[in-house]
């Protein structure tokens, strides 16, 4: 048997053990055969330190998964309507009856596409179709924790759902798949975090494909937090159309390597996004971050804000772009990135850029990159504060403007993470 149908096979049971239709099939199929001749999008950079060889992780006996649902307390303590995994299977997963009644759907994407394929099929794997890039293939191909979140028409959601991936040790391989469609005037926000605690390397490539219909309001927020262990390669595009929006929360607090691509395409009128992302880089990590708002419908707007700390031997490295096309008149872009650092041995690169088609538009970028302040440093520490006290404030002050809701997440990240 060649290496090439090997691979198939394992794809082959990969799809029998999910019981998914043929058109899944093919798919899978379909973007196995592509990946070996895409590029990678990231060609310039040097190959993943001890990522595993090979399509596929060798077989191993499944671990033991306990309920992982404990990490949500870091982000919302009460929160009902959630679906954990813990290393590929579900451990906990509750919806309220009154949001099913109303035709939310928040399931696993290997059910939805069984049970709910008029409501999956339309989208998934069209917003990053295999074809793009050799990640966006190997995902499609052998993604095997999923997640489906359907919002029907004027269905405005008070309560946050919740998503959760959990890898101990010995977890295994994990590529998680994220896809939300939220119709005409719909409201929902999604709050999901993938965490990892790991013996042996592992390396994961996460896609998220969101749809927001005209009206709708879609915000999603992520925590990662892994150690130095993993790898991973992140995809997440967005399609807003007329007088929708899309807001962006990335939290990001773990070692190792992290490649995260984030992009929202305005395609309708008065389609709005904001992208934020808050980063507490330290030890060995590898930050790489792309955010992009692709402006193409008129009088539409974007924010793009970072807030990153980066300490030890990291290295972050982020691109902010603006891509405004010819027609998209009217437009409103702002750029912001803000980055300290604590130690000399850190790096930190910020690269704003603007591609712009068009005159009659506004666009507004700003950078800065520099060390923790000394002067309110010396004002706390002469009000009685230690270093490491009046470090503590001020780098958790300088973090939650973004995520005003998790300042206790970030005041336990600074206090574990960031040296005196």
């Amino acid at each position: 048997m060649t290496a090439e149908s090997a691979e198939q096979q394992r794809v082959l049971q990969l799809h029998a053990k999910k019981l998914e239709p043929d058109w899944m099939r093919d798919l899978r199929l379909a973007a196995l055969n592509q990946y070996a001749g895409l590029p990678d999008p990231a060609p310039k950079r040097q190959a993943a330190p001890g990522r595993p060889a090979g399509f596929f992780h060798a077989d191993k006996a499944p671990a033991p998964c306990p309920d992982l649902s404990e990490p949500e307390t870091l982000f919302l303590k009460n929160g009902r309507n959630r679906l954990c995994y813990a290393n590929g299977r579900i451990v906990v997963h509750h919806l309220e009856a009154k949001l099913a009644k109303a035709g939310v759907l928040l399931v696993d994407l290997s059910l939805a596409i069984r049970v709910y394929p008029q409501l999956v099929r339309p989208y998934l794997a069209t917003l990053i179709p295999p074809s793009e890039h050799k990640w966006a293939a190997w995902q499609t191909a052998v993604w095997n924790a999923g997640l489906f979140l359907y919002v029907p028409k004027n269905i405005r959601l008070k309560v946050p759902l919740q998503a959760w991936w959990n890898r101990t040790k010995a977890g295994g391989t994990l590529h998680p798949r994220v896809l939300v469609v939220a119709e005409e005037n719909s409201d929902v926000t999604l709050l999901t975090g993938d965490v990892s605690q790991l013996e042996e390397a592992a390396f994961s490539v996460s896609i998220t494909e969101v749809f927001a219909k005209a009206g709708a309001r879609v915000r999603l927020a992520s925590i990662g937090e892994h150690d130095a262990a993993m790898t991973r390669r992140t995809f997440a595009r967005a399609r807003v159309e007329r007088d929708a929006r899309v807001e962006w929360l990335l939290v990001e607090g773990s070692q190792g390597e992290h490649s995260a691509d984030i992009k929202s395409l305005l395609s309708g009128a008065g389609a709005s996004t904001q992208l934020d992302v808050v980063a507490l880089s330290h030890a060995s990590q590898r930050l790489d971050l792309t955010l992009t708002a692709h402006h193409i419908a008129p009088h539409t707007a974007s924010i793009i804000r970072e807030r990153a700390v980066v300490t030890g031997q990291a290295h972050s490295g982020t691109r902010v772009i603006s891509q405004i096309e010819q027609g998209a008149v009217g437009t409103n872009a702002i750029q912001e990135a803000r980055m300290i650092l604590l130690e000399p041995s850190a790096r930190a690169e910020a690269l704003p850029m603007l591609l712009i088609d068009e005159e009659d538009v506004r666009c507004d970028h700003a950078v800065s990159v520099g060390k923790l302040p000394a002067e309110p440093l010396f004002y706390l520490m002469s009000r009685g504060l230690s270093e490491r006290e009046a470090k503590r404030l001020l780098l958790t002050g300088f973090l939650s403007p973004l995520a005003p809701d998790m300042s206790e997440l970030l005041e336990l990240w600074v206090e574990r993470k960031v040296a005196p």
